[in-house]
Order: structure tokens, then sequence, then C-alpha cells
């Protein structure tokens, strides 16, 4: 499976995450900003083949930190945890597929 593919499937599931588990923990960002994010991300990894760019991992790194609070369409915060995807990035940037 590619990076691309994989970063995909992550960040669909940290979204269904971030959209139905309803937990209360301080504030968080918007669930349209989290989207936002994982859409900017999609679209970076998809327009190039092979390994990742330093400057992409740093937008990864930046925008998706390993524990982030998102609010569901409630407005209930949620702790997410993107600690696989920033895995998957850093394998990225060793691999010459990318």
């Amino acid at each position: 499976m590619s990076c691309s593919a994989l970063l995909r499937v992550c960040s669909l599931l940290l979204l269904l995450l971030a959209c139905f588990w309803d937990c209360s923990w301080g504030s968080g960002l918007s669930l349209e900003a989290y989207r936002s994010s994982i859409q900017e991300a999609l679209s970076r990894v998809e327009s190039d083949k092979g390994p990742l760019k330093p400057e992409e991992s740093a937008f990864f790194d930046e925008k998706f930190p390993p524990h982030l609070d998102v609010n569901t369409k409630s407005g209930e915060p949620v702790q997410v945890d993107n600690g696989q995807l920033l895995r998957l990035v850093k394998e990225s940037l060793e691999t010459d597929q990318g």
C-alpha cells in the first residue's frame, strides 16, 4: 500500500473518530478546520510521487500534533491521536517510495 493510501485511510479513520466520539476535554479545534487540514494534507501527498519532502513533513507536524482536541458535530471536544499518521510520515521520509 502506498504512503498516500495509508495517509488517506488514517485520515478518514481519525475524522470518523472525531465526528462520533463523544467525550469532554477542554476546548478543541473545530471539526471544519480539522477536515480542511485533512483535505489539504491529502492534496499535498497525492500530487507528488516518491519520498515525502521535508517541508511536507513539517506541514504534518504542525497541523497534526500527536494529540489534538477536535470538536464533534455536537461541540464536544475529543482528543484525536495522530501518532499513527505521524509514524507514516516519518517512514515516508526514510524510504525511496514515499
